[in-house]
């Protein structure tokens, strides 16, 4: 058997220096995910969804700097990364810029810093890892600057970064500790922890991206059922007696609209099927393709089955096989 430490990230203990911060930044899957339409006048739409974090996982590391040092941003692929893609985004735009600009705003310090992040989480793969890390960097900037901001303020000023920013703020004062799993509704601003349910997932990381806005915009275009609250909770209360997640209840309103936007996932959600003989899932609003397994033997199993079918089917995705945190 491989080790695990080489299948994915491990959630270690943060470098917290008296001059520097370094925390891991997990990805996140949506187990369940139900979607209602389009509220106006923003035309968001509201979401129930069972939000589970995953040990593939960015690496987020302020630092502090002092009176006439230079400050700034790096933003690179680690070189373990399964899918790096171009970084190609104005600095100004990214979440963990934008989370320091709005600490500064709220405490009226300067906070000088340089903040550096180390990719491994794929963009526009549905796994949230730009929301990740801008929560990683307003908890490390809390930490690093002493600033004791009460967690309902960090939560505030989280929303207004990003819908999913709120979930990976859980534990703040055990600054190594992922985020519990949590049922996440609403607009992403509620949100009920919820106990962990052990297992892994097989993670497909396509080549193709599914921006957010044409998923929802294909979602309004199709037939929308309505929010179902109802059928999360049985997932989660389901999977929680088993013991693991229980394939069967979980699922994706926004599945089939990712399909519309990149319809290369129809072909790699059968072939995962195939290879794996489980239900392949997309999550968040794609492009990830996944499965859920049970223990570390199945996932090193699975992942190399899946590999070799995707490889035989044309297919160019990476492939990761990951812990569910909790």
């Amino acid at each position: 058997m491989r080790n695990p430490a080489d299948v994915a990230d491990r959630s270690d203990h943060p470098d917290h220096g008296g001059e520097r911060v370094r925390l891991r930044a997990p990805a996140k899957l949506n187990l369940a995910l139900s979607v209602g339409g389009p509220v106006p006048p923003k035309n968001y739409h509201p979401i129930c969804s069972w939000f589970v974090p995953v040990d593939l996982c960015d690496e987020v590391t302020v630092e502090r700097v002092r009176e006439g040092e230079e400050t700034g941003h790096a933003i690179r692929w680690h070189e373990r990364a399964p899918a790096p893609s171009p970084i190609d985004w104005p600095v100004e735009k990214d979440l963990t810029v934008r989370a320091l600009a709005a600490l500064r705003a709220m405490t009226g310090q300067a906070l000088p810093c340089r903040i550096t992040v180390e990719k491994r989480i794929p963009v526009g793969g549905g796994l949230g890892g730009g929301s990740s890390d801008c929560a990683s960097t307003l908890r490390a900037v809390n930490a690093l600057f002493g600033l004791r901001i009460p967690a309902t303020e960090l939560l505030a000023v989280a929303a207004k970064l990003g819908s999913d920013v709120p979930f990976f703020l859980d534990h703040q004062e055990a600054l190594g500790a992922p985020p519990s799993p949590a049922l996440v509704s609403g607009f992403g601003e509620r949100i009920e922890r919820l106990p962990h349910v052990p297992g892994w997932a097989v993670l497909v990381l396509p080549e193709a991206a599914c921006p957010t806005g044409p998923v929802y915009g294909a979602f309004d275009g199709g037939a929308i059922a309505g929010l179902d609250e109802q059928r999360v909770r049985r997932a989660v209360s389901q999977s929680v007696i088993a013991g693991e997640p229980r394939e069967d209840l979980l699922f994706n309103d926004l599945s089939e609209a990712a399909q519309v936007v990149a319809p290369v996932l129809r072909e790699v959600i059968r072939v995962v099927g195939g290879a794996t003989g489980r239900r392949a899932l997309v999550t968040g609003s794609g492009s990830t393709v996944y499965v859920v397994v049970g223990d570390t033997d199945e996932a090193v199993r699975l992942r190399a089955r899946t590999e070799s079918a995707l490889a035989g089917a044309g297919l160019g995705c990476a492939v990761v096989a990951a812990r569910l945190l909790g």
